[in-house]
């Protein structure tokens, strides 16, 4: 069993550094605007997924803030999520970004 637990930390921990380092970065010209919602398109060898970024008003590129990922459930879409969670305004109160993922259909 505890072979099993290693082996499954190992598979998210190599997942999760394939898939930060394969999202684009956004570069200094093109910084969002603190309190915007900006839709983006990840493109990759197996196809292409869009999110959006929220950043909170008040954001300042001189400190680092927590990065919220929202999943969606199958009948909604990220801005009606946003909408009715009222995450935005959480996130404005406790600055954080927030990337929401767009579902495949």
């Amino acid at each position: 069993m505890k072979t099993i637990s290693i082996l499954l930390a190992i598979f998210v921990a190599l997942n999760s550094v394939c898939l930060v380092s394969s999202l684009p970065t956004v570069s200094k010209r093109s910084r969002l605007a603190p309190g915007t919602t900006a839709e983006f398109t990840y493109s990759g060898t197996s196809g292409s997924r869009g999110y959006n970024i929220y950043t909170p008003n008040g954001y300042s590129t001189t400190s680092s803030v927590p990065l919220v990922i929202v999943i969606h459930g199958c009948t909604e879409t990220p801005s009606s999520i946003a909408a009715n969670s009222q995450f935005n305004a959480l996130a404005d109160k406790e600055q954080f970004i927030m990337l929401e993922l767009v579902g495949p259909g």
